[in-house]
């Protein structure tokens, strides 16, 4: 579902201007952007799909005047990577988004005045991060919401942007990075339904919904299963018993099946009766060993001896 989310939120309508800077900020920071080469500031935001890299451009274009470029890398897999280069303006950019501070250092995390600004500034900043290396799974090993981090720094400022919109979420090193990865289908939901994937977050809460629905379905499929077997054997027994109680008695249609029924204890009345000569319903099954225990447990009572039933309690 990762393309879907991102092109998703690559679409989305942003008016307030402080969040598209956060948005950005946030995108250049996670997509790697930022670099310092022999002193020079350099920006390479390097990001999966096509429609993000035109959503950088537009931003930096609107906001602050540059004119970035675009390089398409090779595939590698079958995708491809897009790398919103920018040359002459770069200091500039990293200054504006507070990327670099006075003294020109890159930030390692986030500008503090960009996690610490308005709700719309937050959550333009966990858009902005997932758009650069955020990922979103519906089955595997990776189920869920997941977002690689260039540092601990900026995973650790991600919680904290999370927590603002109500959401708990942890950072932790995993696969030889840091990431925010979430499992929670409830804590998904808010975040995809917070940063503006709206249509992503249904098509994720449906799929849940359906995975619900086919856990409970196999769980009763399951006890129904377990439920047959344990009657199966049950009246294995029972005919087994009847056969001894009734001796020669017992009705050669009916000894046959009760054969049947004792020697695949494990199997439905459907298969008993596709291996009865000639084939009979499972009905017909069913009714000739009701039959059979009824004639052994009335001829019990004569006797003065145990039924039928007595022999599973036995058993």
């Amino acid at each position: 579902m990762t393309p879907r989310a991102k092109d998703e939120l690559a679409g989305t309508a942003v008016h307030l201007a402080s969040a598209r800077k956060a948005e950005v900020t946030a995108l250049l920071q996670f997509a790697g952007g930022l670099r310092v080469v022999k002193g020079r500031i350099v920006i390479d935001a390097d990001v999966d799909r096509e429609s993000v890299a035109t959503r950088i451009c537009n931003a930096l274009k609107d906001l602050c005047g540059c004119a970035p470029d675009v390089r398409v890398l090779p595939s590698v897999g079958g995708r491809r990577r897009y790398v919103v280069h920018v040359a002459h303006q770069a200091e500039d950019v990293a200054r504006w988004t507070g990327l670099i501070d006075r003294w020109g250092r890159p930030v390692r995390g986030m500008p503090p005045q960009i996690v610490g600004g308005s709700t719309a500034d937050v959550e333009a900043v966990w858009r902005g991060a997932f758009l650069a290396r955020g990922s979103l799974s519906l089955a595997g090993r990776t189920r869920g919401l997941e977002v690689e981090c260039p540092g601990m720094e900026a995973a650790l400022a991600l919680t904290g942007a999370a927590r603002r919109l109500g959401a708990s979420v942890k950072a932790r090193q995993l696969r030889g990075a840091d990431r925010i990865t979430v499992r929670d289908a409830d804590t998904i939901s808010l975040l995809l339904n917070r940063i503006g994937a709206q249509q992503t977050r249904a098509a994720w809460q449906s799929h849940r919904d359906r995975a619900s629905t086919t856990i409970v379905d196999t769980a009763l499929v399951d006890s129904n299963q377990r439920r047959a077997e344990r009657s199966a054997a049950a009246t294995a027994i029972r005919a087994e018993r009847a056969l001894e109680i009734l001796g020669d008695k017992a009705p050669d249609h009916f000894v046959e099946v009760a054969r049947l029924r004792i020697q695949h204890p494990d199997l439905s009345l459907d298969d008993l009766g596709r291996l009865a000569d000639p084939p009979m319903t499972k009905n017909a099954i069913a009714g000739r060993l009701r039959r059979l225990c009824g004639m052994a447990d009335r001829a019990t009572l004569q006797a003065g001896i145990t039924d039928t039933s007595a022999a599973i309690d036995a058993g």
